[in-house]
């Protein structure tokens, strides 16, 4: 249906634009000290903190916090089958760079709320 409405290159506009945006997160994860633990051309994120890898807080457990919230949706996942991380997709091709800064803060108030 998205093809037929938008037509190709319609299409490839609205992917690359959320290919943009996952690299715009990426970007702002890195500014408030997060670590970028995949690397893809897709709009799919994953991150770690010194945090969790210090064992401070556990991915897990940020991940609770932030759906309990319900502002974001983000869910955990162990890369390499060692490396717990946070992982947020843009998925929906009305995401602004708003709700990026919104998904950030989330991650930060989770991280340092105490449990």
């Amino acid at each position: 249906m998205a093809l037929a409405e938008r037509g190709h290159s319609g299409f490839a506009t609205q992917i690359d634009r959320q290919a943009q945006m996952g690299d715009a997160l990426r970007t702002k994860f890195r500014q408030a000290g997060w670590i970028a633990v995949n690397d893809t051309v897709l709009p799919l994120v994953c991150v770690t903190h010194d945090d969790i890898r210090s064992g401070r807080c556990a991915a897990a457990d940020l991940v609770r916090a932030i759906q309990a919230r319900g502002r974001v949706w983000v869910s955990d996942v162990v890369l390499g089958r060692r490396e717990p991380a946070v992982r947020a997709c843009i998925t929906s091709f009305r995401t602004e760079d708003e709700d990026l800064d919104v998904l950030v803060d989330e991650l930060e108030r989770a991280r340092t709320s105490p449990s």
